[in-house]
């Protein structure tokens, strides 16, 4: 069993005012959970669960789970990705609460294939200022590829590969609210760390920036 944690960090500035959000000196939840099973030979269930919230709440908390679960199958298989964006101006921002779990399981299975991914991205912007036509139009794009996979016929490792690929694309549409939404962002993956105990987590108020967390297990 194989369990990996990411964080990155990196300076981002967006632009424009957010609009049908909670207001200042409020708290608001965000939970994006992703589950998938499989019971039957020969099957491969696949979950993706993507999430975009923009608020101007003091007090947020983000939540993201995938469940990927195999049970008394043979050549059978199970992926969960749970995809979360939260964009928040700083001014609002006084704590911020992001929590992430994956779990995979294989029980009494033969030649199975179990994956729980969770990438949480939070864009703490320097200004009140909502995401651009452009950053929304990107991040849209990488929803498609991610609901792509699906039909993919690829492994379980170049789901994560590609998937990790995609999460690092959407931390360089944030970070760029005038590129164009194709697939022509690439930013490099943070060196994995791996720890089977702790979930992605990041407590209290940050600086502004675009932060990704990654969880994934696999069995």
């Amino acid at each position: 069993m194989l369990t990996i944690l990411i964080s990155a960090f990196s300076p981002v500035a967006a632009s424009a005012a957010v609009r049908g959000t909670p207001p200042a000196g409020t708290q608001a939840t965000f939970v994006n959970p992703a589950s998938a099973a499989s019971l039957w030979n020969w099957f491969t269930d696949y979950s993706l669960k993507f999430q975009l919230r923009q608020s101007h709440a003091s007090t947020i908390n983000a939540d993201a789970s995938a469940l990927a679960l195999t049970r008394g199958c043979h050549d059978c298989g199970a992926i969960a990705i749970a995809f979360q964006v939260i964009f928040t101006p700083e001014q609002s921002l006084t704590a911020l609460n992001v929590n992430g779990t994956a779990d995979a399981t294989s029980t009494s299975c033969v030649r199975c294939s179990t994956l729980a991914e969770v990438y949480q991205i939070v864009d703490i912007s320097q200004t009140e200022q909502q995401l651009t036509y452009q950053q929304l139009a990107g991040l849209k794009y990488v929803r498609f590829e991610l609901d792509a996979l699906r039909f993919a016929r690829l492994s379980g490792a170049q789901i994560q590969s590609k998937a990790t690929e995609l999460a690092n694309q959407a931390v360089t549409i944030l970070q760029d609210g005038t590129a164009d939404p194709p697939a022509r962002y690439n930013t490099p993956v943070s060196p994995a760390v791996k720890d089977s105990a702790l979930n992605a987590r990041m407590t209290g108020a940050s600086q502004p920036g675009v932060e990704l967390f990654v969880k994934i297990q696999s069995a």
